[in-house]
């Protein structure tokens, strides 16, 4: 069932586009790492004289580029492993539900996932952001049906829809 101001996209194509797209982030990650770690150690990041600090310079974004690389196969691994709990639907607003949120005439989407936390994904020209559920406004949101209105931050939102 598509989602409201969706005309095809469903909960299940969303998940897919978002692991898709961290897929591709960690394959960019991947590389930059190890082409800062091979400069780094030769060619241009060779030290020059005891004051250029090129090359330790190198191996520090080499080696903090390897850390968020290996973060990013931890929230892959964690995605695989969750989808079919994702795929569920259910009355009530939990992690793995994707929800629509309604403020006067503007509709949000948000996407309640225990990983991949503030990212946005665009699909059909909305955009959807992804909680965890430690974020505030999951937790204003988290138990609610279709219609409850939960308060957040002073402004009152209406459940749309609940996938």
């Amino acid at each position: 069932m598509p989602l409201p101001g969706f005309s095809h996209m469903d909960k299940s194509a969303v998940y897919d586009m978002l692991v898709k797209r961290v897929c591709a982030e960690y394959d960019r990650m991947h590389s930059a790492a190890k082409d800062t770690a091979d400069r780094a150690m030769e060619g241009e990041g060779r030290m020059k004289s005891r004051y250029d600090t090129k090359r330790i310079e190198g191996s520090y974004l080499a080696d903090s580029l390897s850390k968020r690389t290996g973060e990013l196969l931890v929230e892959i691994q964690r995605a695989h492993e969750f989808k079919e709990r994702a795929s569920q639907v259910s009355e009530d607003v939990r992690v793995g539900s994707l929800v629509s949120l309604q403020e006067g005439d503007t509709v949000r989407h948000f996407f309640i996932l225990p990983f991949l936390g503030g990212e946005d994904i665009e699909a059909e020209g909305q955009t959807i952001t992804v909680l965890t559920p430690s974020a505030p406004l999951a937790q204003a949101l988290l138990g609610r049906r279709t219609e409850d209105e939960p308060m957040f931050r002073e402004h009152r939102y209406r459940i749309r829809a609940i996938e």
